[in-house]
């Protein structure tokens, strides 16, 4: 198996994750939110956060940790900077 420094390998390693990311039920079934709601009154303060189905949220996380993880091969500013430089 070629070495995950090799840049093809890379590459496809990072293409691989982002049709796994794409394919996910919280992309595919638009099952992510962003709702919140702040009650707030002298005595007592209260955030509420919906952000869909906690699983599906979750799910699409662990993909997307990959990507800003600088020790990750399909680190994005890898591919980025690979991409400005070729």
């Amino acid at each position: 198996m070629p070495s995950t420094r090799d840049p093809e390998t890379r590459f496809g390693l990072f293409v691989g994750r982002v049709d796994q990311a794409w394919n996910r039920r919280a992309v595919q079934e638009e099952t992510l939110r962003a709702n919140w709601v702040l009650t707030a009154s002298p005595e007592q303060s209260t955030l509420h956060v919906d952000h869909g189905d906690e699983e599906d949220v979750r799910s699409l996380l662990i993909d997307f940790r990959s990507f800003v993880a600088p020790q990750e091969p399909v680190f994005a500013n890898w591919v980025f900077n690979e991409l400005e430089r070729c």
